[in-house]
């Protein structure tokens, strides 16, 4: 009898990423036959991959849609489960801090601070922080010792163009409006510029720096900007007025301290997701690595999240590369202006509370174009660009700073005559370092890793100049009145701004016609000593 060597199955090594991307592809087509996955998988790397192989990865799913996004080395081929994976989670985090602060670690402080961790996390007192398990820690997380090159605050272009590579390999799978990017600033946003730095003492009031944060999120052609996601110190402001809807306008949260926390992220992805769902897209959210982005035992359905390489977000985020500024001229001019009709009209001079605030940053967001938007993705290097065929945009629609002397006029026109002022430049780089994230603490990592109760939110109302003015139906229409007539004298109207005023006017009325009167007492008619 002539027996049959069976052919043995060939080997194939598949890296983190594509193990990911395998998992990933299976969750957004749940209808898809293992053979199917393979092949398709197979065509875009251009390896074969078989049945059998997908199956052992999709029983894993789990694991590699956790694990493959927290290492830096997208060719890894292997991983082998840590032992305590919450230290080595916690100890990850507190490295990628110092790392982006570029504060030098040696091996001997990684296991100190190890060691920290494992006593906090009451890790079983036999467990030795050895140089084996150094090796393989830092083997699982892709981190290599590096020897620093050039200035202090250099960036390591190796890296970046290492970090744009992969990027650009990742994205290159989804079309330009299925992939976004979010991000924090700071926002000073009742500044004026009234005086500049100086080393004397200057006569003049105290600069201003209440600040919210603002987190934006937006796709890579700009046909979809999600509402600015605003954080502030209060629950309800004095100056919301009692049926004043700020999440129409807004997403806004609050905290003690105005920043975006790891339980705000949550909520923010969540309902991202969700929205995503409900139009049946799937969809790359590209992050950075801010301490606030940590999130745990959450499982998202067509959101894919794709974190940049430590210390590249200067050169790969796309909100960083001039959509934020662009944000902040528009506002700041608004804030500007604003100032300047508050003169003009002869009023004392009081600076804005957070609901002009909030009005003023959704006005500065929808005045972002779509161009500069879909420019600014294009000048990182991750978004293929634009082919022959499809129509280029004018420099002034791409330019980030167009506006700019918009405000450096705005900013000569507030100032006083021979007073020192800072130059629209200044103006908008005054709160560029200002923090929007939790600082970085053990308590913070730890609470990351196991999560505790939630603070109750300081709900205390802010300063006097957010207190509530009552504006009454009736004042309103008598306002638009003067409006009307405003509008028929001047020469600078047109027959439309006639149109909207005058329908304006006649909702008010309508809507003061129909609103519920109070029944008049009697008692109302006698005074009462």
């Amino acid at each position: 009898m002539s027996s049959v060597r069976q052919r043995k199955r060939s080997r194939t090594d598949v890296s983190f990423s594509v193990k990911k991307e395998i998992c990933q592809f299976k969750e957004d087509h749940p209808g898809k036959s293992q053979e199917y996955v393979a092949a398709e998988i197979g065509r875009r790397h251009g390896f074969k991959i078989g049945r059998s192989t997908v199956g052992d990865i999709l029983r894993e799913k789990d694991k590699w849609l956790s694990v493959a996004s927290l290492t830096s080395e997208p060719s890894s081929k292997r991983l082998r489960a840590a032992k305590h994976e919450d230290m080595e989670k916690a100890l990850f985090m507190w490295f990628s801090d110092k790392e982006s602060r570029r504060v030098p670690i040696s091996d001997e402080i990684l296991r100190e601070k190890a060691k920290c961790f494992g006593r906090e996390l009451n890790l079983p007192n036999d467990f030795c922080y050895s140089r084996g398990w150094l090796e393989k820690f830092k083997k699982r997380y892709g981190i290599k010792m590096q020897v620093r090159h050039g200035e202090a605050g250099g960036v390591d272009t190796q890296r970046v163009e290492k970090g744009r590579e992969h990027l650009r390999e990742i994205v290159r799978h989804y079309h330009p409006s299925d992939v976004y990017n979010f991000d924090e600033t700071g926002l000073f946003y009742r500044l004026e510029p009234n005086k500049t730095l100086a080393i004397g003492p200057v006569l003049g009031t105290k600069r201003c720096k209440d600040r919210i944060t603002i987190a934006l999120c937006t796709n890579a052609d700009g046909s979809h900007k999600l509402k600015p996601f605003v954080i502030g110190k209060s629950a309800k402001p004095r100056c919301f007025p009692s049926k004043f809807d700020v999440q129409k306008l807004v997403t806004y949260r609050h905290n003690k301290k105005a920043w975006m926390t790891a339980l705000l992220f949550r909520d923010f992805l969540l309902e991202f997701d969700r929205q995503m769902k409900a139009k049946n897209r799937n969809v790359l959210l590209l992050l950075d690595n801010a301490s606030s982005h940590s999130y745990k035992d959450i499982s998202l359905s067509n959101t894919t999240l794709e974190f940049l390489p430590p210390a590249t977000t200067s050169h790969l985020q796309p909100l960083d590369a001039g959509i934020i500024q662009n944000f902040k001229v528009h506002y700041k001019t608004m804030l500007m202006r604003h100032y300047i009709d508050e003169i003009d009209d002869g009023k004392e001079f009081s600076r804005i509370n957070v609901k002009q605030a909030i009005y003023f940053t959704r006005s500065a967001w929808q005045s972002v174009k779509a161009s500069t938007i879909a420019n600014c993705f294009r000048h990182t290097g991750i978004i293929p660009q634009a082919s022959d065929d499809e129509p280029e945009h004018g420099e002034d629609d791409d330019d980030p700073t167009c506006g700019i002397e918009d405000l450096q006029k705005a900013i000569e026109e507030f100032s006083p005559v021979n007073e020192t002022m800072l130059s629209a430049e200044e103006f908008l780089a005054l709160d560029d370092d200002v923090a929007t994230t939790e600082e970085v603490t053990d308590d913070f990592i730890l609470n990351v890793i196991q999560p505790t109760e939630i603070d109750e939110s300081d709900d205390e109302p802010e300063g006097g100049s957010d207190l509530l003015r009552h504006v009454t139906l009736c004042d309103a229409r008598k306002a638009l009145e003067d409006v009307l007539f405003c509008i028929e004298e001047h020469p600078g109207f047109n027959e439309k701004d006639y149109d909207c005023a005058k329908m304006l006017f006649r909702r008010v009325a309508e809507v003061r016609r129909f609103s519920p009167q109070v029944q008049t007492k009697i008692t109302s008619y006698f005074s009462v000593d």
